[in-house]
């Protein structure tokens, strides 16, 4: 029995053509599991696109009941076979030598692997910058350096541009949070937290494609609520474990909550009470936006959007 070096999951949902892309984009090898875990997607049937087009070496799971796409990979992890564990998600793409990197680390002590990548507007092919705050967080990271060996674990939210070790998965029972939003920071935390050893490389290996009015680029009040309560679990986990300087400013969640009326602005300030929020990390980036936005209001104090 060939020895199965990665598992590559890829959580879909009514993305059919861009999925197909995204499996083409991965070599075909024997020593590759691809896992694709439909999310009761709403278009026609997808089991007999699934069998037709990718055929028997593309494992396929498909949920008869919508699980966010955090539930899809806690279904790929479940059947994970592969000594690393590499997240995709169905409208991105690997480039073309990111498994020549990905090699190059297949027997190696890390943890996690850590690496570059793009983003791109998929309308219009243009370069996005979704990409630029991981890869800065690339950029500075020391394995000598405390500091930025922390921000890179705890701060790298996205599960995709990383290799991890199914044992530290496993060992550790990490899962994804089954919400629609920000259901990946938990785990992106808890893998970097019990991490042992961690590793950063510039190589670019994958393309995430920025979708206008997706679900990360779209914000309701109660998105809104949803992204703020799990920052603030985010902190309290950290905080709980010794790592407080690393929680990530909450004040933005504030001023955006004013917007739709004072009295979200009430709630949040509730529910960070309720969770023991610290309000005022990062308030000068917080002061700063607050000048920066005045400058867009007209002489009645409206919002002014341009």
């Amino acid at each position: 029995m060939n020895m199965i070096n990665y598992t590559i999951i890829i959580p879909h949902y009514n993305s059919y053509e861009l999925l197909k892309k995204c499996v083409k984009s991965i070599p075909s090898r024997e020593d590759i599991q691809i896992v694709v875990v439909d999310d009761n997607t709403l278009e026609s049937p997808p089991t007999t696109f699934f069998w037709q087009d990718f055929g028997p070496y593309v494992d396929k799971i498909l949920l008869k009941e919508n699980r966010t796409a955090g539930g899809a990979r806690n279904e790929g992890i479940k059947i994970a076979k592969g000594k690393w564990v590499i997240f995709a998600d169905a409208d991105d793409y690997f480039e073309p030598n990111a498994f020549s990197s990905f090699d190059k680390f297949l027997n190696s002590e890390y943890d996690i692997i850590y690496f570059q990548t793009i983003s791109r507007f998929s309308d219009t092919h243009e370069r996005s910058d979704r990409h630029v705050y991981y890869n800065e967080l690339l950029y500075e990271f020391s394995e000598n350096n405390m500091r930025t060996y922390n921000r890179l674990r705890f701060h790298f939210g996205p599960p995709w541009g990383k290799m991890i070790s199914r044992r530290l998965i496993i060992d550790n029972c990490i899962w994804f949070d089954e919400v629609r939003y920000s259901n990946d920071v938990m785990f992106s935390t808890k893998i970097g937290y019990y991490a042992k050893k961690i590793f950063a490389d510039i190589n670019t290996v994958y393309c995430v494609t920025v979708t206008r009015g997706s679900l990360v680029n779209t914000q309701t009040i109660q998105s809104l609520r949803q992204r703020f309560r799990i920052a603030l679990k985010q902190n309290l986990y950290l905080r709980e474990r010794g790592f407080g300087d690393y929680e990530k400013p909450i004040m933005n969640y504030m001023r955006i909550s004013a917007k739709y009326g004072l009295r979200y602005l009430f709630e949040f300030i509730a529910i960070g009470r309720q969770n023991k929020a610290k309000f005022f990390i990062g308030s000068g980036k917080w002061f700063s936006n607050m000048i920066e936005e005045l400058k867009h209001t007209d002489n009645k104090g409206k919002y002014v959007v341009k």
